[in-house]
């Protein structure tokens, strides 16, 4: 009997344990998921945003988001343009425009027709290019673009 009694309290005490293990890892599971939904979430909230070709420049290009999807518009001689959706560029369209290190200073690129705006690493040279801004732009010559809120 007092055997019995024993085997209950270590069969109750090792499933109390595996209920905080569980607890412990489902925690750690959604802090996790937070930080990787809060990286996402400044990821793409960095392209909305205004971009001219010069610092302190004329805004050329006014980028917004609505429903998860970036859209453009350019500004053009008789005013802007309408909004236009912008798609997330593929790793094989950034690699053809940059060096094989490209993911050392390119971290993400929309692009829309002509226009393509990539995030990128300020002050890497690449191929005796110095990139002097955040943001990367093909307009349809590569240069750099200044963001301004």
């Amino acid at each position: 009997m007092k055997n019995g009694i024993i085997m209950i309290l270590v069969s109750i005490v090792a499933l109390t344990s595996c209920k905080e293990n569980t607890e412990n890892q489902k925690t750690e599971e959604k802090t996790t998921a937070e930080l990787i939904e809060k990286v996402i979430a400044q990821n793409s909230e960095s392209f909305v945003g205004n971009y001219a070709m010069e610092l302190n420049g004329e805004i050329g290009w006014k980028v917004s988001e609505k429903d998860g999807t970036y859209y453009v518009r350019e500004k053009r001689e008789s005013g802007w343009s309408d909004d236009f959706p912008m798609e997330k560029m593929k790793e094989s369209d950034i690699e053809k425009l940059f060096d094989s290190n490209w993911k050392e200073y390119v971290f993400d690129g929309y692009y829309s027709g002509s226009l393509a705006i990539m995030k990128v690493k300020k002050g890497y040279v690449f191929e005796g290019q110095r990139l002097n801004s955040d943001y990367f732009g093909i307009v349809p010559i590569g240069t750099d673009l200044y963001k301004t809120e």
